[in-house]
């Protein structure tokens, strides 16, 4: 029996991060499905099988909160990962909290070092599957 390769949603709008991410996930073990702004990661989420998500924060056609907020609404339980730009201000300062409020699992700021993202990632589906 082969064993479950874990499936990640990446939404995030700038296409050099959502490829150069998409393919650090892949060489860490994950199969990845790939959205370009808010509303295809929520059409993703609602259609595809998928076990954690990272979700860009500011996206065009719905931000990573309002993602969230959706896959939450549906039930879904699976790690959910959010991602901001580095820059200052009211969203860096209380990214934390705000993730949490919309039921996020994690978040990073930019620039994050993607081996670390994905070892959150394994941390946090190592912890879902054994329901801690």
């Amino acid at each position: 029996m082969t064993p479950h390769v874990p499936t990640v949603l990446v939404a995030e709008e700038d296409s050099i991060i959502r490829q150069s991410l998409a393919f650090r996930l892949i060489l860490a073990g994950f199969d990845v499905i790939t959205a370009v702004d808010g509303r295809d990661a929520e059409d993703i989420a609602d259609h595809r099988h998928i076990d954690a998500a990272i979700l860009e924060v500011k996206m065009p056609r719905r931000d990573g909160f309002d993602v969230c907020q959706h896959i939450r609404t549906r039930g879904s339980e699976i790690p959910i990962l959010l991602l901001n730009s580095a820059e200052e201000g009211v969203l860096r300062t209380y990214l934390g909290v705000l993730t949490k409020v919309v039921g996020g699992t994690h978040y990073m700021t930019k620039p994050y070092d993607a081996r670390v993202l994905a070892m959150t990632l394994q941390e946090a589906l190592s912890k879902e599957k054994v329901g801690v």
